[in-house]
């Protein structure tokens, strides 16, 4: 992904969750799909996901929207599932937010 700049609406961040054999997860029947934003001082924004597809790839998304980027820096995203069977959290990843100078 292309770094974002502050004030940026639609960028999607996308998160595969895999199990640990490396095989993607279904999440048609997921409960409940969330994206966790953590800003450059550290605060926790949570926000609903979407899956992209109907969810048997694995794939849940959420759309930046207005007033999200409202802050240049390091960003952080992290993804959680909830199933029948269980709940889990994905991956940190780091989005370096740009200013727009």
């Amino acid at each position: 992904m292309a770094s974002p700049h502050v004030g940026d609406i639609g960028t999607p961040i996308i998160f595969t969750i895999y199990q640990t054999s490396g095989c993607v997860v279904d999440l048609s029947t997921s409960g409940s799909t969330l994206i966790y934003l953590i800003n450059p001082s550290g605060s926790r924004i949570q926000k609903t996901a979407s899956l992209v597809t109907d969810g048997k790839d694995g794939k849940m998304q959420y759309v930046i929207q207005s007033g999200d980027w409202n802050v240049s820096g390091q960003w952080k995203a992290q993804g959680w599932v909830s199933l029948s069977n269980g709940s889990w959290y994905t991956n940190v990843e780091n989005i370096l937010v740009l200013t727009n100078d």
